[in-house]
């Protein structure tokens, strides 16, 4: 049988659906889409494996199926993964490195555990990333600030804790980026100034966050305040932006241009109000 490449959606509940298409005699898989089906683990160990293995053709690597026979298809260069609002369990699956063309991926709303794995940031091509709603939690990987094409991450209603890396002021492209509702802790780094892309940020429900919010971001990022239902307002003494945080306000255009290195540069700085005063 002629190797096949589309997308694939799940048909039906239960733990096994899709899996005969995923497995089918010389398939490729382009896209999965098994948003909203109530997925549970023992589907996921068996999808793991097989995106693993059928999802390196997006390296470019010409791997045989069904013996010797050698695929006459490809995947499609930037597959996409979509298993939103599912029962997923377990750790996010570092092995996912090895899918260099993987660009979007939704994960978001299941019951997943454990650490972001650094490992993804072997994921180059990432664009897109939304793990909110489940129950991560570790730190933030400081290897992620090297995913340049990386636009929109949400991490939003988890566990994820301590500091926010210094090394994602490298994330060129980030233009959306949702933290809140976690256990993070210390400062914004001023470094996060100079995220260029950045316009839209949550952070609010994070009680151990302190200090001052970059003076470069102001007029040009906007907040998510709490309960705002999704609505994004330029002024931190609106809507909650600061609610159950320690964060005071802006920082003083001198603490903005000092250097990051300490926590000490954040926190030391003046804070000044609303009305620039």
């Amino acid at each position: 049988m002629a190797p096949y490449a589309g997308v694939v959606y799940g048909a039906s509940y239960g733990d096994d659906f899709g899996v005969p298409l995923l497995s089918g005699a010389g398939g490729f898989v382009e896209d999965m889409v098994f948003a909203n089906r109530q997925v549970r683990h023992a589907f996921l160990r068996k999808l793991l494996v097989l995106v693993a293995l059928q999802l390196l053709a997006v390296a470019a690597i010409a791997a045989p199926i069904h013996g010797n026979k050698p695929a006459r298809k490809f995947l499609h260069a930037n597959p996409w993964v979509n298993m939103a609002g599912n029962k997923l369990m377990g750790p996010l699956p570092r092995e996912w490195q090895a899918l260099k063309g993987l660009y979007f991926v939704r994960l978001d709303d299941n019951n997943l555990s454990g650490p972001l794995p650094p490992q993804w940031s072997q994921l180059s091509l990432l664009s897109t990333v939304n793990l909110g709603k489940n129950f991560l939690t570790g730190p933030l990987p400081g290897s992620w600030g090297s995913l340049k094409n990386l636009a929109e991450l949400y991490l939003n209603n988890n566990m994820v804790n301590g500091s926010l890396p210094e090394a994602w002021s490298g994330m060129d492209s980030l233009y959306f980026l949702t933290l809140d509702n976690n256990q993070l802790s210390g400062t914004i780094p001023q470094a996060w100034g100079a995220m260029r892309s950045l316009r839209f940020i949550s952070f609010h429900d994070n009680p151990l966050l302190t200090g001052c919010v970059p003076a470069a971001w102001r007029g040009r990022v906007r907040f998510q305040g709490k309960g705002t239902n999704f609505e994004y307002v330029a002024s931190l003494s609106e809507e909650g932006v600061l609610a159950n945080t320690g964060l005071s306000g802006w920082c003083s255009s001198s603490s903005s241009s000092s250097s990051s290195s300490s926590s000490g540069s954040s926190r030391g700085g003046s804070v000044v109000q609303e009305d620039g005063k």
